[in-house]
């Protein structure tokens, strides 16, 4: 049976430790309040799984007395629940192929993760420009340095890198912004790294390319030429989402994108590099879908007529000309599988194209 001073001790050792924890919950508070980094000093006293104060009522009786404590935490604490809700899934899916048993993620150390993520996506805001390394070895270093290495290694992190690029992109306060031209090719260079490593990140890379696109000249420190130097990155990216299988949905955009009337930022000269670039990749045998697109992106007026001028390169066009004879092999096959809609379609190209001056 315990002793009195030994009681005495361990009644001061638990009043120490609650008293540590509300510290740590106060600050946290207060840093999230302010918006201001919250370090893993304070994590490790909310979450550590180890104590006796965080197994019992202790812990969740301070956070609910503060609840915006709660609100903070709750976000990150839910999306970790959700992917090991997912893991166990597809570990039991494993299980019954194989009989493997995969180890499961810890959820403290997961939402520790995503606020860390978190945290790293707020540094960058304020940045000047940060670094985007691709092979993603560098853990320790500059923000983007640790960001690319922690969302390469979990994808979970990786989406909501992605869902931040997204969104910070979004109105005239970004565009407006005395960083724009430096912070603008980092987000782009970070959103081709995340998705060659992790392809579901497909609709967010898509909308942050097109996002770029949609920004017109609103910021008198950025010139015209900065612009359209960030447009082509996007453009690049737009490619590079292109043959990883984004065809289809890349060229219908582009093409909207043009065929909208008045207000485009997106110009000749812009579809012109963008051509040129596609022309560069596109390479047979192509899909029904993909011919589809492809024709109906040439023949769209504003990118025909921007085509159909001497501005575009020699190069460029001997590459159409090779495409051009590509298609009406395709149209004159037997086999096609091709309905008459899309030989239609790919006449119409033929058509557009046929009196343009193309060196073989």
């Amino acid at each position: 049976m315990p002793s009195k001073n030994q009681t005495s001790q361990a009644v001061s050792n638990d009043d120490e430790e609650v008293a540590s924890v509300e510290t740590s919950v106060l600050s946290f508070l207060r840093r999230y309040t302010l918006g201001t980094r919250i370090d893993d000093r304070i994590l490790d006293l909310m979450l550590s799984g180890g104590s006796a104060v965080s197994t019992g009522n202790t812990v969740g009786e301070l956070l609910m007395r503060r609840p915006h404590t709660v609100k903070a935490l709750l976000g990150a604490r839910l999306v970790a629940l959700s992917a090991l809700a997912a893991e166990r899934d597809v570990c039991g899916e494993v299980r019954q192929i194989d009989g493997t048993d995969s180890p499961m993620s810890d959820e403290v150390a997961l939402t520790r993760k995503l606020l860390d993520g978190s945290n790293l996506c707020q540094q960058l805001e304020s940045m000047v420009s940060f670094i985007v390394t691709h092979d993603g070895q560098t853990k320790v270093g500059s923000p983007g340095e640790q960001l690319v290495a922690m969302a390469l290694q979990n994808p979970l992190i990786a989406q909501g890198v992605a869902i931040w690029a997204r969104e910070v992109i979004k109105g005239t306060e970004f565009v407006s912004s005395g960083t724009y031209s430096t912070v603008a090719p980092s987000i782009l260079s970070l959103v081709r790294v995340l998705y060659a490593k992790h392809h579901s990140l497909r609709d967010d890379s898509l909308e942050v390319a097109f996002g770029f696109l949609s920004h017109s000249k609103s910021n008198s420190d950025v010139s015209y030429q900065k612009l359209n130097e960030i447009k082509e990155q996007s453009l690049r990216l737009l490619l590079f989402l292109s043959i990883r299988g984004e065809g289809p949905t890349v060229l219908n955009r582009i093409k909207d994108v043009m065929s909208q009337s008045g207000g485009t930022s997106l110009d000749a000269s812009l579809a012109r590099y963008f051509a040129s670039g596609l022309l560069d990749v596109a390479r047979g045998p192509f899909s029904v879908p993909f011919v589809r697109s492809l024709a109906a992106f040439f023949i769209a007026p504003a990118i025909a007529e921007a085509l159909r001028t001497s501005y575009f390169k020699e190069t460029s066009k001997n590459r159409l000309g090779v495409l051009l004879d590509d298609f009406k092999r395709l149209e004159e096959s037997k086999g096609s599988l091709m309905n008459a809609e899309d030989i239609a379609l790919v006449r119409s190209f033929l058509a557009t194209y046929s009196d343009m001056t193309l060196e073989k």
